[in-house]
């Protein structure tokens, strides 16, 4: 029962190596991805555009701040207010970090129960052989900085946002508060979205900070969230009619691809 347990169990081999999979095939989907490096800088604006839509038309007080905080990060110059932006909590775990909580230990942190061996005996191997492969560990520093990278590009748009909101007038707490609000932050959600995120990726967390963002901005600010919804439903039809344009397609080009679907 022991050797079942260490096998197939929550904490199992099993559960482990599915976990492992897990964990590779959402970094491939994210850090290990070129175009989300693109794509991320649009939807961080996106985001600001709909958290405070002066915060992107402020083209003095934006990159003003992103270059205080890359260069407070690599040199370590003194930045008051990037001192309270850390103090209260706004490097926390970006959206990433957050989605792959649960994959991220190595497999060397498998859990053994006690009395059981053949399980034990393999991760030993597995670890032995992983510390020894050349290419796993180039990889694994490459992926080091990528994280680092990924990481960076959503928590410099959370200290611009902060550093504005305080020079507006709120308190660092209000401020701090407003980009919880605002921002996906990596704050624990229900139990029943964690356990959708461990088998469909990305999805059910984002669907979720959607709509928590949106949520709180409609009661917090109602007649501009109705506004910015209804410009970004209009922005993506266009958009979607522009590309219908240029690949030469019409709707019922469009239901035809949909009946001919498997």
């Amino acid at each position: 029962a022991q050797d079942l347990m260490t096998l197939y169990g929550p904490r199992g081999l099993v559960s482990k190596l599915y976990d492992a999979v897990n964990r590779y095939l959402k970094a491939g989907l994210t850090i290990y991805n070129p175009f989300r490096y693109i794509k991320q800088p649009i939807e961080n604006e996106l985001g600001l555009w709909f958290a405070d839509s002066e915060l992107v038309f402020n083209v003095t007080a934006q990159p003003k701040a992103f270059y205080e905080y890359f260069d407070t990060i690599i040199t370590g110059k003194q930045n008051d207010i990037y001192d309270l932006f850390i103090s209260l909590g706004g490097d926390k775990e970006d959206f990433y970090t957050a989605e792959m909580r649960r994959y991220g230990k190595d497999l060397s942190s498998f859990r053994d129960i006690e009395g059981t061996k053949l399980p034990i005996s393999l991760m030993e191997r597995i670890d032995r052989s992983i510390e020894r492969n050349k290419t796993y560990n180039f990889f694994a520093g490459k992926a080091d900085l990528l994280r680092a990278v990924y990481h960076h590009e959503d928590i410099v748009y959370r200290y611009y946002a902060f550093k504005r909101w305080i020079q507006k007038g709120m308190t660092p707490k209000q401020a701090m508060l407003r980009v919880e609000k605002s921002f996906f932050y990596a704050k624990e959600t229900p139990r029943f979205i964690q356990s959708l995120s461990r088998h469909i990726p990305f999805a059910p967390r984002v669907t979720y900070e959607f709509a928590r963002i949106i949520l709180t901005r409609l009661r917090d600010y109602p007649a501009s969230t109705i506004l910015k919804v209804g410009l970004m439903a209009g922005l993506w039809d266009c958009l979607r009619d522009e590309m219908m344009e240029i690949l030469g397609w019409d709707e019922a080009a469009l239901r035809k691809m949909g009946n001919a679907a498997p």
